[in-house]
């Protein structure tokens, strides 16, 4: 995204550069992402990863309307389209998935997925004033010992 209008503040910063561990596992959200019919993944600017120390359990509806099923989530990928979310400045690092940045929010995501590179880069961001926190979305996933990816789409819900 580039402002020509004066609403955005562009945000200029120094990122450690990431490589996936396995690649395959870069390769499949990759595939998620490209697959999923996820248009708001495609119009944000950057994306968030992160693997949750306590995973999550969420109520699923299934196409049986009276076989709901639990899905445990480990691991999140976040939009981010503007000011709102994660600070930039307390990322852990990114990598490219696809042609977007995508930062690593917690040191454990670092040392679950991650090999450093020992390289930086400088990327630039537009921090839009006039996106709301409503447009920003995530992908609850589940990531197993052997690395094998199942998801579940899941909008983000603000509530105040």
């Amino acid at each position: 995204m580039t402002c020509l209008a004066g609403c955005c503040n562009k945000f200029d910063m120094q990122t450690e550069v990431l490589e996936f561990k396995d690649p395959a596992v870069g390769k499949a959200l990759a595939n998620i992402l490209d697959s999923a019919n996820l248009e708001e993944f495609n119009d944000a600017d950057a994306l968030y990863i992160k693997c949750l120390e306590t995973p999550d359990t969420a109520w699923v509806e299934s196409e049986d309307p009276n076989r709901p099923y639990d899905f445990v989530c480990n691991l999140k990928l976040e939009t981010y389209h503007g000011e709102h979310g994660i600070p930039m400045d307390s990322v852990y690092g990114a990598c490219k998935l696809g042609d977007k940045w995508c930062y690593a929010t917690s040191p454990a995501t670092v040392d679950r997925l991650f090999n450093k590179t020992g390289r930086t880069q400088q990327n630039t961001l537009w921090i839009s004033k006039e996106e709301c926190q409503c447009a920003e979305n995530e992908i609850e996933l589940n990531i197993d010992s052997e690395n094998k990816i199942t998801y579940r789409f899941f909008k983000l819900e603000i509530v105040d």
